[in-house]
């Protein structure tokens, strides 16, 4: 798996945010601050939220903003509600490793395999989608493919036009089933 077309910046430790970038986290939190009840009641359903990880993940948008140069195009919910489940699902791979571990050293086996083949080729497949299509779709097909819930639900909970919603997890779905047809069969024997 590739992030092709992202480019990181390497933090010094030595960084001064512009007077602009001030600007753009000052805003970003204000708004974070001002929808804090929205986003736990609406956009993230109450089995998937970790009031922790919520908190970590704008401060980490700040930071981002302030140190990295970040500019936040289109609208901040779109932006933080991605990356809390990008973090909630790396938390949960986090947690999953550490049960196999902890499953190793139980049972006494010298190895465990972190993943499935299957994990990776789901991962492969996200990191596809979400290189291929434009950010907004590529988040709706991702929360679909992770929340598992209708359309119409996933309309309401973001806010967004069913009809979109449908649309898009139709496209993105026929894409990744011509795309991943090998792949997928060969699982599967």
């Amino acid at each position: 798996m590739s992030n092709k077309g992202k480019t990181y910046i390497k933090l010094t430790g030595a960084e001064v945010p512009t007077p602009e970038a001030e600007k753009r986290a000052k805003s970003f939190l204000g708004w974070f601050a001002l929808r804090l009840d929205h986003i736990k009641g609406v956009l993230i359903y109450k089995e998937k939220l970790d009031e922790d990880l919520l908190i970590d993940t704008a401060l980490t948008i700040r930071d981002a903003i302030l140190y990295r140069n970040l500019i936040i195009k289109g609208k901040y919910k779109w932006y933080y509600l991605r990356s809390y489940h990008t973090n909630y699902i790396a938390v949960l791979k986090k947690r999953k490793h550490f049960d196999d571990i902890e499953t190793c050293l139980e049972i006494g086996e010298p190895d465990s395999p972190q993943y499935t083949e299957a994990d990776l080729l789901r991962w492969e497949i996200l990191e596809y989608v979400d290189s291929k299509f434009p950010p907004a779709e590529s988040s709706v097909f991702e929360i679909w493919v992770s929340l598992e819930m209708t359309p119409k639900r996933m309309s309401i909970m973001l806010g967004l036009d069913e009809k979109f919603v449908k649309n898009t997890i139709t496209l993105i779905q026929s894409d990744v089933a011509r795309t991943f047809a090998e792949k997928r069969k060969s699982l599967l024997k």
